[in-house]
């Protein structure tokens, strides 16, 4: 018998364990996006694997694709999805392979882990991965990503050329943003939500017009999440101290921990209890 030494979930591995879940039965799926705001240390590696091992037993995805700003983080990527006691925790025997720009980067896995440097380097062959399967897509530390602004046009996705150096973050974007676009679910990972640089962060959803200047209900990152906009509802019963909102067809549940605890939604909404 197989003992496993790993601790229980933490309460916002448990939250996205529930989400999923409803997700792999065919509830809430008018789920899109899930961003998990989760400080360093706080597990954030184990999102992905939770996610994956739901959604692709269940169908609802065929590939995970995990996508890490560092070298360092594709072998931690990789080395979440084997770890033997939470593969059987989570009763997955699923296996993601580190990969480049070579052809078939999964080579019969559950998918693979890339940097943003790969992608930039050849958009053109992740997209078709992303083509061919229906993908989970895992964006970590999506605050290296900036929005791109009407001046700056998305990646030509022919031309396979790197950014000029590793800091083109916004050469990142650009050539994110298909994948983004085509991805059948979205996990943004981060351990802040606001950028040095002060721009915004691609993909997430900010207010617009003079709320956009207030930071009185936000303790982390002005502006972050258009919340005025959003159709919200409480389901404080459900998950109470996780945050999760609503806008257009996209939905944003934020996984919160204590020192992100004063982003701007001010209930919960899901569309149907779990």
């Amino acid at each position: 018998m197989v003992t496993s030494h790993r601790p229980p979930l933490r309460a916002h591995q448990s939250t996205l364990a529930t989400l999923i879940a409803a997700m792999a039965r065919g509830e809430a799926s008018e789920v899109t996006d899930i961003l998990a705001a989760v400080t360093p240390g706080g597990g954030k590696s184990l999102l992905p694997v939770i996610a994956a091992a739901h959604l692709i037993k269940a169908g609802q995805v065929e590939r995970i694709c995990w996508v890490v700003p560092r070298d360092s983080l594709r072998l931690q990527a990789e080395e979440a999805f084997a770890d033997r006691a939470w593969r059987t925790v989570l009763g997955h025997a699923l296996s993601v392979r580190v990969a480049g720009n070579e052809p078939d980067p999964s080579r019969g896995l559950a998918g693979y882990v890339t940097t943003y440097q790969a992608i930039a380097a050849a958009p053109e062959l992740h997209l078709a991965e992303f083509r061919r399967h229906r993908t989970l897509l895992v964006v970590d530390e999506v605050h290296h990503l900036p929005t791109l602004g009407e001046y700056e046009p998305t990646a030509h996705l022919s031309s396979g050329q790197a950014p000029a150096s590793s800091e083109d973050t916004s050469a990142w974007s650009r050539a994110l943003l298909p994948l983004l676009e085509s991805a059948a679910l979205r996990l943004l990972l981060s351990g802040t939500l606001e950028r040095a640089d002060g721009r915004r962060i691609l993909w997430l959803p900010y207010r617009t017009g003079p709320a956009a200047d207030t930071q009185e209900d936000s303790a982390c990152s002005p502006a972050l999440l258009a919340v005025s906009s959003w159709t919200v509802a409480s389901i404080e019963a459900l998950f109470a101290g996780h945050r999760c909102c609503l806008m257009a067809d996209r939905i944003f549940w934020e996984l919160s921990c204590p020192k992100l605890s004063g982003l701007a939604c001010p209930k919960f909404f899901m569309p149907e209890p779990l």
